[in-house]
């Protein structure tokens, strides 16, 4: 149904748009001429925006889609991310409430590439995927969607490449000063202890020009502070039944069980984020022919996440539980009662938690350009780095009985009833009171997570240009050098108390006993607080690099040399004029991996045995580029491209490390550093109609046909890095297949309806994506589709605009996807289709009025409280259910 809607609006929205041609431009001609027309009519900032954006397209030489600043220092969105999910063929992945990383035409984040002000950015994630919410929107004038490449474009994303851009100083042309204040609101932070449900984003940009305009300065800071908030339910993956028979075998045979969940959770999370941002930039252009750039960018991401909730652990133990009251769903439990008949049974736990981050990103460089008649030499110089640490801490009670004055863990008894509501959201009741501190004792701290990533990007590039005239309009050839290294240090700390010395927290430290947010309740458990608990009952902690850290702890370095040939020409065909560009780009790139072998099993006595080794390897891609640019009329291009593209392995996937077992099958885990690229033959041709600056329409068709894709695999009688011969788990390079897909944009400012309609006006777009690649991970039966590609994905915005009022609307749409967010062993994660719904909503006090320069705005995101949700596989079996709330800014820009 879902479905059906988004294209029969995009139907829909294509026929109005068509329709209004006539009742538009026939007035407009009669009354006035176009240019003269366009001079007196004044839009809101939104669509103003949309207009720079379609302008940007309309003039690019490649199949690009653009996200533009509204005013300086906002764009369309409370961040960027957002905006620019907004795009077609674009979908976002939802981590905490924002929208953090982005998959282009049906390819997951690792296979699109991120550049800021066209410098590759180096990433606190482990792979090579940007984290969105590290870059203000505040500080940034908008970003641009390369979809076809050409030969002068750093490669590295065939999904595609977003390149976000900050300003220049002078093409602002007059000194401007803007402040922007806006407090927040999430609604739900206040059913959460501990937790603010109010913030404030703030920001300032100074812009100027000296000495005649041939000097420029931007210099601006935005700081963002706001909860962090969640309330969730999870069911773990789940694994097969065992082959042998035992007491559940014949229930689980009549209800058609065959896999058993691991386990569940269900708590809160609470907290603040809290990111400052700071971009500065000087442009000098003494002349015509000659000019410099330099940019720089920061900004320090930190958040404080504490959660507290139940988890239950040890569901799939057949031998130590008892299931009754069973029910599942393709062959998954997914109800029932399971009672602890064994030591080795279910296990049920008070959980206080909490994940730091802190992330700390640079990036900038110095260009220069020189000019000499016809000929042009461009140099460029850019630097980026990114340190992230993250830990993630847990302190778990368990229920106990007590022999005399000793207590012992109940083994016997405990049990858990659970199912899930047609909402997607679990349910559980326990036989257990959760929240009594005399049964439920503290038994374990665990730090599985202590980890510290650092990545590191220098650089140089050298670019000629020359202008011949005629057909063959100019020639480019450049050349490019980057040398990166990015590391990672895993660390971990563990406590565990013996059972006979467990007690219960401290009376000081406990805290009134939690039992849900928003609509997810569960029964009372347990809180306390978590420091006081670390510190008296374990005297702290100090994370350190374990044995089985030192195969997931690598550094990567990579150095890549490219060099381009690039025509441009311009012409006519068939009495239309023709333009484009046609060249080619050479890449070699030269890795080297160095990580820990640890050894474990008959060869070694079972003794640990560590061994540090480094693994090279290297690649050299050839990647044609064509694009061209007909125009059958002033208002129609026809574009077409033609291309050859590569994404680089995730570096996390390059690690050398690797882990070794044979207690009597000898297995290895870990990466692989002679992983090919993703690599894809690319083709698009798109259509696009201006007819003018509020009536746009573009339909875009591609197909990508992609030789390699990585995945994580199971590889049986092969040599292992000790030489021997056994299983190894870890990715390579599988098969291949295609992507094709259809994207449609519309833009229609409904201008010529009567007053005050006429300033109403819409923006529409879908996308609809098709693939035959099939990926089959380590450990999970079957096939499933790409991660990244949702089938289906809807956007549109309606706006309003009348005497500095202004009022948006906007819906976001899209099926279901496999996730890169949360890889889990035996099953492919999917999020589920989502819908989000905003509204913004401002005034702009007018140039008569005491108030000039004042704009008051509001802002309202998930105005629907749209979950974000996740199932295994198939819809029926679940997996997390997690609400964020609705969120709210007010506040007030000012212009100097």
């Amino acid at each position: 149904m879902r479905k059906f809607v988004c294209a029969s609006a995009s139907l829909i929205a294509i026929a109005t748009w068509s329709a209004s041609a006539v009742a538009q431009d026939k007035p407009a001609a009669e009354e006035l001429g176009e240019e003269e027309q366009s001079e007196i009519v004044v839009v809101g900032s939104f669509q103003a925006a949309l207009e720079n954006a379609f302008n940007d397209k309309r003039n690019a030489d490649q199949v690009v889609d653009v996200v533009s600043a509204e005013d300086l220092g906002r764009l369309p969105d409370v961040s960027i991310a957002e905006a620019i999910a907004r795009l077609p063929g674009v979908v976002a992945n939802r981590d905490r409430g924002n929208a953090t990383e982005l998959s282009v035409r049906g390819l997951g984040p690792n296979l699109t590439a991120t550049f800021l002000n066209g410098r590759e950015l180096a990433t606190g994630e482990n792979s090579r995927n940007i984290r969105y919410e590290t870059y203000p929107a505040e500080l940034l004038r908008g970003a641009y969607v390369f979809k076809s490449p050409k030969a002068n474009n750093v490669e590295g994303g065939i999904g595609g490449a977003i390149d976000l851009r900050t300003l220049r100083p002078l093409d602002i042309g007059k000194q401007r000063i803007v402040m922007n204040l806006r407090g927040s609101y999430f609604d739900l932070g206040d059913d959460i202890r501990g937790t603010k449900s109010t913030g404030y984003i703030g920001s300032i940009s100074y812009v100027d020009q000296f000495f005649d305009n041939t000097l420029g300065i931007v210099l601006s800071y935005a700081r963002r502070e706001q909860p962090t908030v969640s309330t969730s339910t999870s069911i773990f993956p789940s694994g097969p039944r065992s082959p042998f028979g035992n007491a559940n075998t014949a229930a689980f045979d009549v209800a058609g069980i065959e896999r058993l969940p691991f386990g569940f959770d269900v708590g809160v999370r609470g907290g603040n984020d809290t990111r400052d941002g700071v971009v500065a930039a000087v442009q000098w252009q003494p002349s015509g022919a000659f000019q410099i750039n330099a940019d720089f960018f920061y900004s320090s991401l930190d958040f404080v996440n504490p959660s507290q909730g139940i988890r239950i652990e040890g569901a799939n133990s057949e031998f130590g539980n008892l299931y009754t009251n069973i029910q599942g769903i393709d062959g998954s439990l997914t109800a029932g009662t399971i009672t602890q008949t064994a030591n080795f049974g279910l296990s049920i736990s008070n959980v206080n938690e909490r994940y730091t981050l802190s992330d700390d990103a640079y990036a900038g460089g110095l260009n220069a350009a020189w000019s000499t008649g016809a000929f042009t030499l461009e140099g460029d110089f850019g630097y980026s780095r990114n340190t992230r640490n993250a830990e993630f801490v847990s302190v778990e009670t368990e229920l106990h009985g007590y022999s005399g004055n000793t207590p012992f863990q109940l083994t016997n008894g405990p049990s858990v009833t659970f199912s899930t509501l047609p909402n997607g959201r679990s349910v559980f009741s326990f036989n257990n009171d959760l929240s009594d501190p005399q049964t439920n004792l503290i038994s374990q701290l665990r730090v599985p997570d202590s980890d510290t990533v650092v990545d590191e990007i220098f650089s140089y590039s050298l670019t000629g240009k020359l202008e011949l005239g005629g057909f063959l309009k100019s020639l480019e050839l450049g050349a490019r050098y980057s040398d990166r290294q990015k590391s990672l240090v895993a660390r971990s700390a563990f406590g565990f108390i013996n059972e006979a010395d467990r007690r219960s927290v401290p009376v000081s430290l406990l805290q009134t006993p939690l039992t849900g947010a928003g609509g997810v309740t569960f029964p009372r458990s347990l809180a306390f607080d978590l420091d006081g608990v670390i510190d008296q009952v374990f005297g702290g902690y100090t994370p350190v690099q374990a044995n089985f850290n030192r195969p997931e702890s690598w550094v990567v370095e990579e150095e890549i040399l490219s060099g381009f040939a690039l025509a441009n020409f311009e012409g006519s065909l068939a009495g239309m004029r023709l333009t484009g560009n046609v060249g080619v780009r050479v890449a070699r790139t030269e890795t080297v991996s160095s990580s820990t072998r640890l050894q474990n099993g008959e060869e070694t006595s079972f003794i640990e045995v560590l061994t540090p080794f480094s693994i090279e390897n290297e690649y050299t891609d050839v990647l044609p580029s064509l694009n061209i640019a007909l125009f059958p009329g002033e208002k129609h291009i026809i574009r077409f491209g033609a291309s050859k593209g590569i994404s680089r392995a995730p570096l996390d996937d390059l690690n050398a490390g690797v882990s070794e077992f044979n207690f009597g099958t000898r297995e290895a885990f870990g990466g692989n550093p002679l992983l090919e690229p993703f690599r894809a033959n690319q083709l698009d041709l798109t259509y696009e109609w201006y007819r003018n600056p509020t009536s746009v329409l573009t339909v875009s068709a591609f197909y990508k046909d992609v030789e390699t894709f990585i995945v994580r695999s199971v590889r049986t009688g092969v040599t292992l890095p000790s030489g021997l011969t056994g299983n190894f788990i870890q990715p390579i390079n599988g098969e291949g297949g295609d992507i094709k897909g259809v994207e449609i944009a519309v833009s229609q400012g409904l201008t010529f309806l009567p007053e005050p309609l006429n300033g109403l006006g819409v923006y529409l777009n879908y996308s609809r994506i098709d693939s035959n690649i099939e990926v089959g991970p380590a450990f999970v039966e079957g096939v499933f589709p790409l991660p990244g590609l949702a089938e289906n994905t809807f956007n549109a915005q309606i706006w309003f605009y009348k005497s500095g009022f202004e009022a948006r609307l906007g819906y976001r749409y899209n099926d279901a996807f496999a996730t890169e967010l949360g890889d889990v062993p035996g099953q492919v994660l999917f999020s589920d289709a989502a819908e989000v719904v905003d509204f913004q909503m401002s005034y702009e006090f007018p140039a008569s009025s005491r108030l000039k320069g004042v704009k008051l705005l509001l802002q309202a995101n998930n105005l629907t409280n749209a979950p974000f949700e996740t199932f295994y596989g198939t819809e029926g079996v679940r997996g997390r259910y997690e609400e964020f709330g609705r969120r709210y800014w007010f506040g007030a820009s000012y212009e100097f």
